[in-house]
């Protein structure tokens, strides 16, 4: 049964665990989760979809090229409305200010925070709702161009700030490591 139009539903609302499980996906742990999941396993098909109509249409190179730019271009979309969220909290643009704009749900990707040698924090992403479609998809290649939108993003929300995709589940590793820093660190 779905929620009365004027109830807010809650993290465990209507949640049955009975429900499929969807391929390379671990148990959501509440109904909000799962629903964050569908969401982004729509907009992830969507993006392949049209992924492949521009490699079907332009070839591999040609298409390739194109789907870059639009991921750039989106990118940096999401990093200037980041932007605007932090200035609009009276915070500067740094990248521990960063997640203070909303930028993805709070819910839906599952994370810890490991330290690199530079004392700096790498965010590691476990579970991905992306790419874990991508890997259902058998789309790891072009799932892997839609990972360019983290390092566009940052540049945009500051052109000081560098993202650098350290590992990526999409190229076979354990999880995604992300090294946001100040240009010229090491």
């Amino acid at each position: 049964m779905k929620p009365d139009r004027n109830e807010t539903p809650t993290a465990t609302a209507n949640f049955d665990a009975s429900l499929p499980r969807l391929e390379g996906f671990p148990e959501p742990e509440s109904r909000v989760e799962l629903d964050v999941w569908l969401a982004c396993r729509r907009m992830a098909i969507l993006y392949v979809e049209m992924a492949r109509a521009l490699t079907d249409a332009l070839g591999e190179q040609r298409g390739r090229d194109a789907i870059l730019a639009a991921i750039h271009r989106f990118g940096r979309k999401c990093g200037d409305l980041v932007l605007e969220d932090v200035k609009r909290l009276g915070l500067e643009p740094t990248a521990e200010n960063y997640s203070k704009g909303m930028d993805l749900p709070s819910v839906g990707w599952r994370a810890h925070t490991e330290t690199a040698p530079d004392g700096t924090p790498i965010m590691a992403i476990d579970f991905c709702p992306y790419a874990a479609t991508f890997k259902a998809l058998g789309e790891e290649r072009l799932g892997r161009l839609y990972c360019e939108v983290d390092p566009a993003k940052y540049s945009a929300y500051n052109e000081d700030l560098t993202c650098a995709h350290l590992t990526n589940v999409l190229d076979g590793a354990d999880c995604c490591r992300l090294h946001v820093r100040r240009r010229g660190s090491r």
